[in-house]
């Protein structure tokens, strides 16, 4: 093959990449702004803790997983969820309680079981359930990783430094991604955490990496890396990654100022994407993700104003 021909599909390769992580990220942003649109006319019930600012960090890191590995995720799941699995009419069947749904309407948002998917809303909850799957996973000479989703506000739980001393001592193939947005709920990191995370993990003897971006590709090249790690060493490894959390804890509980928020939206990941390749077409993706999620509601029979819909998707992105 040419010099020529090779770069042309070097080029093309990374076009397609870029592609989807626009259109993935794009994806789990306006399904979100569409929970929070349903919420807001009376059509989901409950709460829901949207991951928008975060998306980088779920599908750069899940990106690199293969269909074995599991992914134990939190109350901010859905772009988990979707990063893992991209079934969104099945997901929103179940966040809006049909029986159709991913776990018969019963999980709601935080809840979700599906095949190697696990989310649960009690901070800190499926830490030690994760170890006990990779545990499991050794006994049985199985080589799947477990890829544990963790906020900043979970340092305070006490079981999470016992499933790490568990997990160090046993070696167990378990990779601990930190999404550091700083704000447990609405209280700062440094108003609820003493010393740094990297500190806890280095404690334990558990190799840690940190990703001081929220750049999807860097958190993509760096996880790569990771994951590769511990399927050749069988030793378990931490990702910090500074994120920001552009909304609020759930819906409407947030104290922190307009301009704070705005600061914060210099690191929106989807931003900086459009900021490093400004040349790529995303016009075409955003239409067709809004037009995915007005199908789907169709398809579901939500009865909803679409133009109202398309207004409120397109604002903002």
């Amino acid at each position: 093959m040419s010099q020529k021909k090779k770069n042309n599909k070097k080029m093309f390769s990374k076009i397609n990449e870029l592609r989807f992580y626009y259109d993935r990220m794009f994806f789990i942003r306006i399904f979100e702004k569409f929970l929070l649109y349903l919420s807001s006319i009376g059509k989901l019930d409950g709460t829901t803790h949207t991951c928008i600012g975060q998306e980088s960090v779920a599908v750069g890191v899940i990106k690199n997983t293969t269909e074995e590995d599991f992914v134990i995720s939190n109350h901010r799941g859905h772009g988990h969820f979707l990063s893992k699995y991209f079934v969104p009419e099945l997901f929103l069947l179940e966040l809006v309680g049909d029986k159709r749904g991913i776990c018969k309407g019963k999980a709601g948002s935080q809840h979700v079981i599906y095949k190697n998917f696990y989310a649960n809303g009690v901070l800190g909850n499926l830490v030690p359930v994760a170890a006990g799957i990779s545990l499991s996973l050794k006994k049985n000479k199985k080589k799947p990783v477990v890829v544990v989703f963790l906020g900043d506000g979970v340092f305070g739980e006490g079981i999470v430094y016992e499933t790490l001393n568990f997990v160090s001592l046993y070696k167990l193939r378990c990779l601990f991604v930190v999404e550091n947005n700083k704000i447990a709920q609405t209280t700062n990191i440094d108003k609820h955490l003493a010393g740094s995370i990297q500190k806890r993990f280095d404690s334990f003897g558990i190799k840690v990496f940190q990703e001081k971006t929220n750049d999807v590709e860097n958190i993509n090249k760096l996880s790569k890396k990771i994951l590769e790690n511990i399927r050749k060493s069988d030793e378990p490894a931490a990702l910090i990654v500074n994120t920001v959390r552009l909304m609020p804890h759930s819906k409407g509980d947030d104290t922190r100022s307009l301009l704070e928020i705005k600061k914060l939206s210099l690191k929106d990941p989807i931003k900086l994407l459009v900021k490093k390749n400004k040349k790529f077409n995303y016009d075409e993706i955003e239409k067709n993700n809004i037009d995915k999620i007005i199908e789907i509601s169709k398809n579901m029979r939500l009865n909803l104003n679409y133009l109202d819909v398309r207004k409120n998707l397109y604002r903002d992105n």
